[in-house]
């Protein structure tokens, strides 16, 4: 059952968030490729992005056209990547359980 609830926690969050290729992120973060590259949480999790302001004033609507930071996006970089470790490690303990278990149901020999 827990490794059910697991597998799809990791297939939700990939699919409710949009989130590319959800399923290497943690893997691809690891790896950490050569400075030129955009890393991955930048590309999961901008933190700049084109933006257009409007002002208002006495004279009319004037249009600003820059970048603007997404704050909560560098937080949630770092969240999300420790929310797709805590899932493959709950995953793989719960594998391991499960193999565990049909072992044991099956040969009663064993511990």
């Amino acid at each position: 059952l827990y490794l059910t609830v697991s597998l799809i926690h990791l297939f939700a969050t990939a699919k409710m968030f949009h989130i590319g290729n959800w399923f290497t992120y943690g893997i691809m973060f690891a790896r950490r490729s050569n400075s030129h590259t955009t890393h991955v949480k930048d590309v999961f999790f901008p933190k700049m992005v084109a933006c257009k302001i409007e002002t208002w004033s006495f004279t009319g609507k004037n249009h600003l056209h820059g970048m603007c930071v997404l704050a909560l996006n560098v937080m949630n970089q770092y969240l999300f990547l420790i929310v797709w470790y805590v899932n493959v490690i709950i995953i793989f303990l719960n594998s391991i359980s499960c193999i565990y278990t049909i072992v044991k149901f099956c040969s009663p020999n064993i511990v």
